[in-house]
């Protein structure tokens, strides 16, 4: 579990399939928090995760650097047969990435109606 700035950052794997892994995001994902979020997600990804669920259920505010910070892992994630969901979204949080168009390209539950 890692916090930086107002980010809380929590991974499960136990009682998932091997190479899944479960990210709990809390909080804000902004620039100021960008970068523990890429190095967790990068530790994980040396450890040989591919396949990712990132559930946004309690991630309050989304800036551009934290909307941005979703295509690498789409695209890593793809490169080694593996996905990423995310799930769970606020309806606003859920609003950026349809505002963006990422919704046609990232794999995006329904939103959890807050």
């Amino acid at each position: 579990m890692e916090e930086t700035r107002g980010l809380k950052i929590v991974v499960e794997t136990e009682s998932l399939p091997k190479h899944c892994v479960r990210v709990y995001l809390k909080g804000q994902l902004t620039w100021t928090s960008i970068k523990q979020f890429q190095m967790e997600i990068n530790r994980l990804f040396a450890s040989g995760y591919h396949t990712y669920e990132i559930d946004l259920s309690e991630l309050t505010y989304l800036d551009s650097s934290g909307l941005a910070a979703f295509i690498p892992i789409h695209e890593k994630s793809r490169e080694v047969s593996g996905s990423m969901k995310i799930t769970n979204p606020r309806r606003l949080i859920r609003q950026i990435f349809v505002s963006a168009h990422l919704d046609c390209v990232l794999d995006i539950g329904p939103d959890k109606g807050v």
